[in-house]
């Protein structure tokens, strides 16, 4: 069945989005290979979207029960059958498979249809935890659930985004003058991989801006570059402060 939401699974995103935020969630898009991850304290709940009912969805869902406590199928509010013992059918199998029911409506509206059942396999801790660690190491919410084939927002991604911050301003610098003014711990293996390509490695020790470097983060993710720019302006600030 068609959708009147059309052909993109990411109009399905903010609606879930709101609907989680309503009740406290912190939301982001695309974390790991969830479409959506909501967190309340130590709760993980991943939503999987798609514009259709099919097998597919089924399997996804059911890979993400390893690394979240609830799990939801977000569709839109067509796609099941209009045939209410059809229907009836393909959500009693969403229940039997542990999975909750998120209708996502024309204006942007999301209802819950029912919640998950309490026979979720035993999580994956270790994958988990990481997904926890990637949510609070971000800044903001900058992908967008159901997204494909577009760059994505990493915890990985922002801290090198913060590192070309940094040698904007330094011209170059070494590992340890960048954790200085804020670089995170993994910033020499960051700068040593390069696998955006963005830095230059001048000398022994010594790092600098590709020309990629210099244009490639604010053009993918110009709203993150303006908070990591203003972090590392208080930052040097404050050090400047203290010298004084």
């Amino acid at each position: 069945m068609s959708s009147s939401l059309g052909t993109n699974e990411q109009a399905l995103y903010r609606p879930v989005k709101t609907l989680f935020e309503s009740l406290g969630f912190t939301v982001m898009g695309e974390v790991g290979a969830g479409d959506v991850l909501a967190v309340f304290g130590e709760r993980i709940v991943t939503v999987e979207l798609k514009l259709r009912y099919s097998v597919r969805l089924f399997e996804q869902a059911v890979e993400r029960q390893k690394t979240s406590d609830l799990v939801y199928v977000g569709l839109p509010s067509d796609a099941l059958s209009a045939s209410k013992s059809r229907r009836n059918a393909q959500e009693k199998l969403m229940r039997r498979l542990g999975l909750g029911l998120v209708l996502i409506y024309e204006g942007e509206l999301a209802r819950f249809t029912f919640h998950p059942q309490s026979i979720i396999p035993r999580v994956n801790r270790k994958k988990r935890d990481a997904l926890v660690g990637e949510i609070r190491s971000r800044i903001m919410d900058a992908n967008v659930g159901g997204s494909t084939r577009t760059a994505l927002l990493t915890a990985y991604r922002q801290e090198a985004m913060y590192l070309a911050v940094v040698l904007r301003h330094e011209k170059s610098a070494s590992p340890k003058r960048i954790r200085a003014l804020g670089g995170s711990n993994r910033c020499t293996r960051i700068l040593r991989d390069n696998h955006y390509g963005w830095f230059s490695h001048l000398s022994r020790g010594l790092y600098g801006l590709s020309d990629r470097g210099y244009t490639e983060p604010d053009r993918l993710f110009p709203e993150v570059m303006q908070v990591l720019k203003r972090r590392f302006d208080e930052l040097r600030d404050s050090d400047d402060r203290q010298a004084e």
